[in-house]
């Protein structure tokens, strides 16, 4: 889970340190951006590892899988 960031901004009467507070809630934003992106890869890794699961699994269970051809078996059955 993400922190969440708290910032107490000081900007003077003539704007000063605006600046500085806009660069540091900026870095903040990017560093949640990269850590979102990271576990978005993350997230669609697992998803097409879980479908290529499925995928072969419905292959053992037809007996189609090119892995078992030639064998003999059948239907998920090894000789």
């Amino acid at each position: 889970m993400v922190d969440k960031a708290r910032f107490e901004i000081e900007i003077g009467a003539d704007g000063s340190g605006a600046a500085d507070a806009l660069a540091a809630v900026r870095r903040e934003f990017d560093k949640t951006a990269r850590t979102l992106r990271q576990q978005l890869t993350r997230l669609d890794t697992f998803a097409r590892l879980q479908q290529q699961t499925k995928d072969l699994a419905c292959e053992y269970k037809d007996g189609s899988s090119p892995h078992m051809r030639g064998t003999g078996a059948r239907r998920g059955h090894r000789r």
